[in-house]
């Protein structure tokens, strides 16, 4: 398989990359009208596909088996840990912390 069908990164880093506007989230939580508190919320839903143009005819690598992934970012206030579990399967372990607590 030639690898400019691959992007340079494996699934689970994308799937950190998810996590790129988390502020809206913490903006959504410290803002008292649940109408504004769902404009940030739905903004953070879409945010994941702010890159899909230029990503739609590239797939991640998959990840083998017992690969973690670990992003700690202190800007943000989380860490990101992620594990490939099972392999015939599409199972990925996923624990966000939030470093403010």
């Amino acid at each position: 398989m030639p690898a400019a069908l691959n992007e340079p990164i494996n699934l689970l880093q994308r799937l950190c990359e998810e996590l790129e506007y988390s502020e809206l989230l913490d903006t959504a939580s410290n803002t008292p009208d649940p109408y504004q508190r769902m404009v940030y919320i739905a903004a953070f839903a879409i945010s994941g596909y702010s890159t899909a143009t230029f990503r739609n005819r590239y797939k991640p690598f998959n990840p083998v088996l017992g690969e973690t992934f670990e992003c700690i970012r202190e800007d943000r206030r989380f860490c990101f840990i992620s594990e490939q579990e099972l392999k015939c399967l599409w199972v990925i372990d996923i624990i966000p912390q939030n470093r403010a607590i």
